[in-house]
């Protein structure tokens, strides 16, 4: 385990061995924790664009390792254009996937669990 020295104005230098494993970059932001009176934690803080924060909440990072899963079990249908897609809606065969609550309520890609007609 490597040792480090702390610096003038509390700097420490993580080892570039360590830097190079945890992928980090100058100007990362660090997490520190202290768990007892004798060992200090680092975590690294990523940070996500505001836009994509959606993205990384557990509800949708959920939805999205279950399409992952219908898409390796091969459940999933390939339309040639709009028009297509929109008949296989209207006929009924058609079927609205249901998440891990066993609803599709929550989902804001689809707003019920019902057919809408178009």
């Amino acid at each position: 385990m490597p040792v480090v020295k702390v610096r003038p104005k509390r700097q420490v230098t993580i080892p570039e061995a360590i830097f190079h494993r945890l992928k980090l970059q100058e100007g990362d932001l660090l997490k520190i924790d202290i768990l007892d009176d004798a060992t200090i934690t680092l975590i690294s803080k990523k940070r996500i664009p505001k836009g994509q924060q959606w993205f990384w909440t557990p509800t949708w990072q959920r939805w999205y390792r279950e399409a992952l899963q219908e898409v390796k079990q091969g459940r999933v249908k390939s339309f040639d254009n709009v028009e297509d897609f929109l008949d296989d809606l209207r006929s009924g065969e058609s079927s609205v996937p249901t998440y891990s609550s066993g609803t599709t309520r929550g989902c804001p890609l689809i707003s019920s669990g019902a057919p809408r007609k178009l």
